[in-house]
């Protein structure tokens, strides 16, 4: 799995370890995600997997790097789940 940090403003980000935690239970909460899923298994490791994340609006995605048909996959199921879908765009 592959997450793309975006920021829209010219800022440098300094809080290089909330990053990190942030990151982390990211990659957590996404996992857990996707292992309750079988049929969105890919590879072992998740790697067909991207996702973008906006630092200025706290927003995730699913980028259209994941391949299909994973990113359709994907959107479908994550859509039934309204109380982990406030994460995502």
């Amino acid at each position: 799995m592959k997450i793309n940090w975006i920021s829209e403003s010219s800022e440098a980000i300094t809080d290089t370890k909330e990053l990190i935690d942030l990151e982390y239970s990211l990659r957590k909460s996404i996992t857990r995600f996707l292992l309750k899923y079988p049929y969105l298994h890919c590879f072992e490791d998740f790697s067909c997997y991207v996702f973008n994340f906006n630092v200025d609006t706290h927003k995730l995605t699913i980028s259209k790097a994941t391949p299909e048909p994973f990113h359709s996959k994907f959107k479908k199921v994550f859509k039934m789940h309204p109380d982990f879908y406030k994460v995502f765009d």
